[in-house]
């Protein structure tokens, strides 16, 4: 991971154990899976294993969210079992083949997903904020101001928080703005798994408390 002067980040993968990750062991998971309402992955492991996570979610009738990172081409089989998937801008272009240069192609980008059969698109925007997009409507969600010491782990912040906000029962929208609070604050400290903000920190930032 290189970390610039303003917080910025790239980020090289080597896979390890979760490139040797099979269909078979995600079978072998799914009494744990039968228990979870909202169940997330990301793209650090075989295609064929998320492909198998989402048939899962799908059939058992859980809320199957999609971090794609890092990003790779996904076949539609994949797409139409997403429940939410929550790409960043240049995620967001690496799935579609398309530039993205402006709000609206985000939003069109955005669109081209839910043909594909995902429920909802959530496009994170780092200090942006981040655009949500389903069937119904679309909606821009403010990041909060921070001063940014390293971005290591915010997308990953700020889906692991969405997903949480939703199995504990809170609404798109609700658990939008939970995730956007949970990931500008993570922004502000070092490391990755360092920087994850405590429940009572988001809690406190949503009351206003801490500014």
């Amino acid at each position: 991971i290189v970390v610039d002067a303003a917080g910025e980040n790239q980020i090289a993968v080597a896979w390890g154990a979760n490139g040797a990750l099979s269909p078979n062991q995600i079978d072998e998971a799914l009494e744990a899976l039968e228990t979870a309402d909202v169940i997330l992955t990301q793209l650090e492991m075989p295609i064929e294993s998320v492909e198998r996570v989402a048939e899962l979610a799908h059939r058992l009738g859980k809320t199957f969210v999609l971090n794609p990172a890092p990003v790779q081409p996904l076949p539609d089989s994949l797409l139409m079992k997403v429940d939410i998937v929550t790409p960043n801008l240049g995620e967001l272009g690496e799935l579609t083949g398309r530039d993205i240069d402006s709000l609206d192609s985000v939003e069109s980008a955005a669109k081209h997903l839910l043909s594909k059969g995902c429920g909802a698109v959530v496009v994170t925007q780092g200090p942006e904020g981040c655009l949500a997009v389903t069937p119904e409507e679309s909606w821009w969600v403010k990041a909060i101001e921070v001063d940014a010491r390293d971005t290591v782990g915010a997308g990953d912040c700020f889906s692991g928080n969405l997903a949480a906000a939703l199995a504990e029962g809170l609404t798109l929208k609700e658990g939008i703005k939970w995730a956007t609070v949970a990931a500008g604050l993570s922004v502000t400290r070092l490391g990755a798994q360092t920087s994850m903000p405590a429940r009572d920190e988001i809690e406190r930032y949503l009351r206003g408390e801490s500014q």
